[in-house]
């Protein structure tokens, strides 16, 4: 059941990177499957369905960092700096953030996020530079694509995705 898990989490990330990153528009049912299949691999390696306490950490960072988005814009362009966000921000993106929430430790969320943002401006910079006039970034897409090897590392027993200890073992050596 793990491996059917896991491959349902496959198919699902590569379909909505392909969404959207084609069109900038995914199926909403992408993301409920994927956060099923997800917690489903959760569930059958880790013998528990989710950990409350890092959930509500990783909810309350996401808040903070849409607020601090949502401020932004209010301060950078006023009033209709609101608006802005709708052209911004997808629904995916913000559909897709329940699923990472879910699956990550606070450190590793955090972590992954930075790396996330790093590649998903690297790669809208490269396409920029090749020509490609789309102005917004399929964040949702990158996220996807870079959640498949967390789990299959998890999976491979290489990298934990819901554990923060390897923080503690890097600075400790």
């Amino acid at each position: 059941m793990l491996y059917v898990c896991l491959l349902s989490v496959l198919i699902s990330s590569v379909a909505i990177a392909i969404q959207d990153f084609k069109s900038r528009t995914v199926y909403w049912w992408w993301f409920l499957f994927l956060y099923v299949s997800s917690a489903g691999f959760i569930k059958y390696f880790y013998n528990h369905f989710f950990s409350a306490p890092d959930f509500l950490v990783n909810v309350s960072l996401s808040l903070f960092a849409i607020s601090l988005t949502s401020l932004y814009y209010l301060v950078r362009y006023g009033i209709i700096g609101l608006n802005r966000i709708k052209c911004s921000i997808g629904l995916g993106d913000l559909f897709m953030l329940p699923v990472l929430m879910f699956c990550f430790s606070p450190l590793n969320f955090v972590s992954f996020l930075i790396l996330s943002f790093l590649i998903a401006l690297t790669g809208h910079t490269v396409s920029l530079i090749l020509k490609y006039r789309e102005q917004t970034i399929p964040l949702a897409g990158y996220w996807s694509l870079m959640l498949i090897p967390g789990m299959l590392l998890t999976e491979r027993g290489l990298f934990d995705i819901r554990n923060d200890n390897w923080i503690l073992l890097w600075l400790m050596n």
